[in-house]
């Protein structure tokens, strides 16, 4: 007998679960896991120059005079670079469901099921991209793929590129400041690719995609099969343009909203270079609740629609953006441990 795939595959429960009572069309449906992911939205994709990697030169040392007397001699300098290295990280995905299925409860619930199924496989692996772009695949060396996390110089405290807001324990966060720019940070796609690493591709063929039985060669059935694939990565130019504000305080009674402030605005000042260019602050749901709370505070924290997309939005005066991002969500009283 043909075995009935009930794990990853979709099936009559899946039609069903979606028929109103009283055979009156198709359940509306809440989908309460949909996540914050403005790291997609707010930086500039740009071709790779090696497909599925990207490498690019950072000057390292300039050049250096030396102080002569007149009439007298000097040596000669010049710049030191280094080579960085940064990858694409794919994330490919599936649906599939037999024709049959489908056809059982009607058209109006199995339209229903397609396009729900259509939106949560964008939204997850939008979500799974961004997770392994902030805190790497749990194998470190799987598709070169390296998190921010755990790249220097942002994995230990510097004052300059990672900064410590005091927090201790194991419930602690991080949110991230970001200079976007072609020459400082950005996403990057394979130039092959004719829709810039973002893929959604219908298999389907009239009638249906033939399968064999796994368990009978004899036998077959038709399926409906949408393929889903993100593959795109971050590129960091000029590290100065990436600032990482960790030991964020994140328990229920905690509340560092002025220090966060603080650390943020000086980040951004000790490099003058991109002190008057907009920046964003990427953060979890908490850290953000605590920034909105100092903006009801007065702690220059405000909304303005001062800023790139020239819509209301919380901002620290400034230049800087404050933005939700939930890949940086922890369970409650299960965050990040201390960066030292």
């Amino acid at each position: 007998m043909s075995t009935l795939h009930l794990g990853s595959r979709a099936n009559l429960y899946d039609v069903l679960k979606f028929k109103a009572p009283g055979a009156k069309g198709a359940l509306e449906v809440a989908n309460t896991l949909v996540e914050q992911n403005d790291l997609m939205k707010d930086l500039q994709s740009l071709p790779s120059n090696g497909g599925l990697f990207h490498q690019g030169l950072r000057v390292s040392t300039l050049p250096s005079g030396s102080l002569v007397n007149v009439g007298g001699t000097w040596g000669s300098s010049k710049s030191e670079r280094t080579t960085f290295l940064e990858a694409l990280a794919t994330i490919r995905d599936s649906w599939e469901c037999p024709v049959d299925v489908l056809q059982t409860e009607g058209k109006e619930v199995s339209q229903a099921l397609v396009r729900d199924e259509r939106a949560n496989h964008i939204e997850g692996n939008g979500q799974a991209w961004c997770n392994l772009i902030i805190q790497g695949p749990t194998t470190p060396q799987a598709n070169a793929i390296v998190g921010l996390m755990g790249r220097a110089p942002w994995n230990a405290l510097d004052a300059e590129f990672c900064w410590d807001v005091g927090g201790t324990g194991s419930d602690l966060r991080s949110a991230w400041l970001v200079c976007p720019g072609p020459s400082r940070v950005h996403l990057i796609h394979n130039p092959n690719h004719p829709t810039m690493g973002i893929e959604f591709e219908d298999k389907t063929p009239p009638g249906g995609l033939y399968k064999v039985d796994p368990d009978d060669s004899t036998k077959h059935n038709y399926w409906l099969v949408h393929e889903y694939m993100i593959q795109q990565g971050i590129c960091i130019r000029d590290q100065r343009s990436l600032k990482r504000i960790a030991n964020i305080p994140c328990a229920a009674t905690d509340y560092a909203g002025p220090d966060i402030i603080s650390k943020a605005r000086r980040a951004v000042l000790k490099h003058n270079i991109n002190a008057n260019r907009p920046w964003f602050l990427y953060c979890d749901a908490d850290v953000y609740t605590q920034l909105v709370e100092a903006a009801d505070a007065k702690l220059k924290v405000y909304t303005s629609d001062a800023n790139l997309y020239h819509m209301a939005l919380p901002m620290i005066t400034p230049n800087i953006i404050i933005r939700r991002l939930d890949a940086l969500n922890h369970a409650s009283g299960a965050g990040e441990t201390v960066v030292s």
